[in-house]
């Protein structure tokens, strides 16, 4: 299926390079998008506060409409996104909402996200057990099992995070999806983790002067964050996907174990 792909690096300054390039140029629409889905967060946890306690029902029901229509709307902005960097400038903002399709494949890859999550923990714990049965004490082993399964799980998440683009891009299935991202970033998850790291560096200088009740100047680089910063995040991790596909060689069908490691 995606037999265009092809094994890869890529340099973090040329990411944010052409990413704040491309950002510069449809920067309107894209901070609008990004504007759209923070306004949609708020104004879910607003509003589940204050229905809370009038109707669970009503509550339950406004909030799988705002995660649909949050979702819907991150993935509309990825697909947007890409278009731009693939020079379909031309091509309008309703062409690029998911079908329902979209959201029922994302669900059912992100429950596989999850489950994995838990068979590593199981696994990890299972594994751990048994260094129990030779006389280490029962604490000691759930500290090291809690241990590997952040650290693996911390891997292997940001390996499989890609999967929601081969969904929306190439209309993946769930679990190929999840193949498929943990394929292109086989080679790559350093220079992921160098982005994602730049990218998080504002959003966490925010957190501390909020934490530090220096809520004027938190809430200054707040507005950065989402003037400035999320869309070139946004971008920037479009543009690696990109990248990394155009630069793979792998199976059209990769193998889980072969990818891992």
């Amino acid at each position: 299926m995606i037999d265009f792909l092809k094994e890869s690096t890529f340099a973090v300054n040329d990411v944010l390079r052409v990413a704040w390039k491309a950002l510069k140029t449809h920067y309107v629409s894209i901070a609008g998008l990004c504007l759209l889905s923070f306004s949609t967060s708020m104004l879910s946890g607003f509003l589940s506060a204050l229905f809370a306690d009038v109707n669970i029902f009503i509550s339950g029901i406004m909030a799988l409409g705002f995660i649909l229509l949050y979702f819907g709307i991150q993935f509309t902005m990825f697909k947007y996104i890409l278009n731009i960097l693939d020079g379909k400038d031309g091509m309008n903002l309703r062409s690029t909402i998911p079908s329902y399709r979209h959201f029922f494949t994302f669900f059912k890859a992100t429950f596989y996200f999850l489950l994995t999550f838990v068979l590593i923990f199981l696994i990890i714990l299972a594994l751990v057990y048994l260094i129990d049965l030779v006389g280490v004490k029962s604490k000691v082993v759930v500290q090291i099992a809690l241990a590997l399964t952040v650290l693996i799980s911390f891997f292997i998440g940001i390996r499989i995070s890609f999967f929601p683009f081969f969904i929306i891009d190439k209309s993946a299935h769930a679990f190929q999806s999840l193949k498929f991202s943990l394929a292109i970033t086989r080679g790559n998850f350093t220079q992921v983790i160098m982005l994602l790291s730049v990218l998080a560096i504002f959003h966490a200088i925010s957190a501390y002067f909020f934490r530090q009740s220096y809520i004027a100047l938190g809430f200054l680089i707040l507005i950065f964050n989402y003037a400035l910063i999320v869309p070139l995040s946004a971008v920037s991790i479009c543009l690696a996907y990109r990248k990394m596909m155009s630069e793979y060689e792998g199976d059209q069908d990769p193998e889980i174990m072969k990818n891992i490691i």
